[in-house]
């Protein structure tokens, strides 16, 4: 018995040990195969679930997402074959998701509106977090605001293509009758020849070909005045979503997907669009879709909010408003509206749930501190979106009382190191009229500009780390147009300064009737001469430069000989034309630098800076002889004129004493002193 049980041991053992050393050699063989058969790409046999999403217009850069997801093969790896087909006029997204034509769509707050009516369409995802529809108007169109539109011409569609137009209309108490409604015509044809006074457009679209054309243009978004729905988002049927959710989920998925990787690689999609997208309707070039993803970047946010993120508040939002405006029924329910993945059945037994189950104690309070956070993130941005919206409408209603002031704004982003300016600031600085942003580089190619000049003069105020600038300069070196800034620099605390804002005013008007003013203040009314304000004035800085320096100085005292006899005889007029003669001739007689002045009804105070009084002496002399061979004449009769003077200079006063009314009592004596003793001469001792 026991040499039976020995062999059975050892036969069981054999057997164990060639069983093990088999299944050892056959397990890395397993491990292969499997990995091959995963690692082997999808062969042509393999099935794919074929899939059409509906755009709501024609390929353009404003559906990159979608064509990014094919490309990359985001679609692919969850099983879908997607077909895109293009939008255009007559087409209508819902129309073709309800009849079966598509299984998912892109649309815009006109879904929801056609919810609110009993569509039962569910949106699965927001991509553009503020609407792109705008109303667009020329510069010259004398709109400013959408109250301006009464009684004009606006080009826009239907309900189910212009839903945020309509708000906007209602909103501002437009109704159909204020307005001349004329049908889309998908073209530019109506605003740039003037037959339509506003058309409705697409932030990313319109303005390219104006920019284009160079012809200026103004915005009126329905955002600045309160209408702040969601733009382009994701949405398929009610009965869709409830009987295939996987599908639902893996195209949702997929989508999001490409839209990260288009907005991380604008450049590679321009290219794709160009190549195997071309727009059908109107082409596009790639400097077209260039300008299309940046302005489409402002809408999505990607930095600031989770692509497709859906705020079931903004719905509420965009539905109360709706109602408010007549267009949708109170009572609303938004119930399953907004598609919620639905929670896969669990299985209690599988390893990942037992993992989680015992992963949970050890997690959950990180969990709660990272959800915590996480909502605060989340309503930080929400915060943030509003604020940046509150910025928009304050800054679009600020330009507009700028406007009324025939005042231009600016703004310089200190952080991001870009240079605002309205069409009114762009146009006092010698720039087009148009709103524009420029940057460094753009400043620096537009060297010896008033824009530099004023770049630079910002720069300085920086510097000086003051509150407030004003700024007074010339547009041109001629000086024919001067500019007054008025601004405040944002500064908090002790971090650097990250915004400075303000005004330009042309102040042109005010310089010249202030030059005017200086004119009638430093010379006489009736003659133009200058008077006596205009001699202090000079007379004193020059004592100035005689104290400091040592220079001498001399004023000399001329009082024409035959006043009163032409005033009796010919009247004042004759009497004021013969002295602007006589000035005239004197100040042609005289240095650059001397001044000669009014003050009686014909004494001319003259100011000789440094000169004494004997080269004034000279110089009076020369201009006795210019006077013996100069003819005058008054009503027409010729007129004998002489005259007398007095000299003095600095170097006959003490220096206490050295003021201009001290030497002026000197001159006037000797100018005394000449009349008495015969007149037609000139004293200087």
């Amino acid at each position: 018995m026991a040499a039976t049980k020995t062999a059975l041991s050892s036969d069981l053992t054999a057997s164990r040990e060639k069983g093990y050393y088999r299944e050892n050699k056959l397990f890395p063989l397993l491990l292969c195969a499997l990995f091959l058969l995963l690692a082997l790409p999808q062969t042509a046999s393999a099935t794919f679930r074929k899939v059409t999403l509906q755009l709501h217009w024609q390929n353009q850069f404003e559906f990159a997402g979608y064509y990014a997801a094919i490309e990359q093969g985001y679609y692919r790896q969850e099983g879908l074959d997607v077909t895109i087909l293009e939008g255009g006029p007559g087409i209508v997204p819902i129309t073709q998701i309800m009849q079966g034509k598509a299984e998912f769509c892109v649309g815009g707050s006109e879904m929801l509106l056609a919810r609110l009516r009993g569509q039962p369409v569910v949106a699965l995802a927001a991509i553009f977090q503020h609407s792109a529809a705008t109303l667009l108007v020329r510069s010259d169109s004398g709109i400013y605001t959408p109250q301006d539109l009464a009684g004009r011409i606006l080009e826009m569609g239907d309900l189910e293509s212009d839903a945020e137009i309509y708000a906007l209309l209602m909103n501002e108490g437009l109704t159909k009758d204020k307005v001349i409604h004329v049908p889309s015509t998908f073209t530019m044809d109506g605003i740039v020849n003037k037959k339509v006074e506003a058309l409705s457009s697409y932030l990313s679209n319109q303005p390219f070909f104006l920019k284009k054309a160079s012809i200026p243009y103004r915005l009126l978004r329905p955002l600045w005045y309160g209408i702040d729905f969601y733009g382009d988002s994701l949405f398929t049927t009610e009965t869709l979503a409830a009987q295939d959710p996987d599908l639902v989920e893996a195209f949702t998925r997929a989508s999001l997907k490409g839209w990260h990787y288009a907005l991380n690689h604008p450049d590679e999609l321009i290219r794709t669009i160009s190549t195997k997208y071309p727009p059908s309707l109107i082409p596009r070039t790639q400097e077209h879709l260039w300008f299309e993803y940046q302005e489409m970047k402002k809408l999505i946010m990607p930095t600031v909010i989770e692509i497709g993120h859906m705020n079931p508040g903004r719905f509420r939002h965009m539905a109360d408003t709706f109602v408010q405006l007549g267009l949708a029924k109170p009572g609303y329910n938004l119930n399953n509206f907004i598609y919620r993945p639905t929670q896969a059945i669990i299985d209690w037994h599988s390893y990942e749930t037992q993992f989680v189950l015992y992963a949970t104690p050890a997690t959950a309070l990180l969990f709660l501190m990272w959800w915590t956070f996480r909502r605060r993130l989340f309503s930080e941005h929400t915060l943030r979106v509003q604020t940046e919206s509150d910025l928009d409408t304050m800054r679009f209603k600020t330009r507009q009382i700028l406007a009324s002031t025939q005042a231009g704004y600016w703004e310089w982003d200190i952080r991001q190191n870009e240079f605002y300016l309205d069409e009114r600031a762009a146009s006092l600085l010698g720039l087009p009229s148009v709103p524009i942003l420029l940057t460094p580089e753009e400043i620096d190619k537009l060297a010896e500009s008033p824009v530099s000049t004023f770049h630079a003069a910002l720069k300085a105020a920086l510097q000086d780390s003051t509150e407030t600038i004003n700024l007074e300069f010339r547009t041109s070196a001629s000086g024919l147009r001067w500019v007054a800034c008025n601004g405040t620099l944002v500064q908090t605390g002790s971090l650097p300064p990250r915004q400075a804002s303000g005004t330009l005013q042309d102040i042109t008007p005010f310089k010249q009737l202030t030059r005017e003013v200086q004119e009638i203040t430093h010379t006489g009314a009736l003659n133009a001469i200058p008077n006596r304000h205009l001699f202090f004035q000079k007379a004193e800085a020059c004592f100035d430069q005689v104290r400091e320096r040592g220079t001498p100085a001399s004023i000399a005292i001329l009082d024409i000989d035959q006043t009163s006899e032409l005033s009796g005889t010919h009247g004042i007029i004759a009497t004021e034309q013969l002295i602007k003669h006589f000035n005239a001739a004197l100040t042609a007689s005289l240095r650059h630098q001397d001044t000669v002045a009014l003050m009686g009804t014909s004494e001319f105070f003259i100011l000789f800076p440094e000169a004494d009084k004997t080269l004034c002496r000279t110089l009076i002399d020369s201009f006795r002889a210019t006077m013996e061979t100069t003819s005058f004449s008054a009503n027409g009769t010729p007129v004998k004129v002489t005259f007398s003077g007095g000299i003095a200079d600095t170097m006959e006063l003490p220096a206490e004493d050295l003021r201009p009314r001290a030497l002026i009592a000197i001159a006037d004596k000797r100018l005394n002193m000449a009349k008495k003793t015969g007149q037609d001469r000139v004293v200087a001792d």
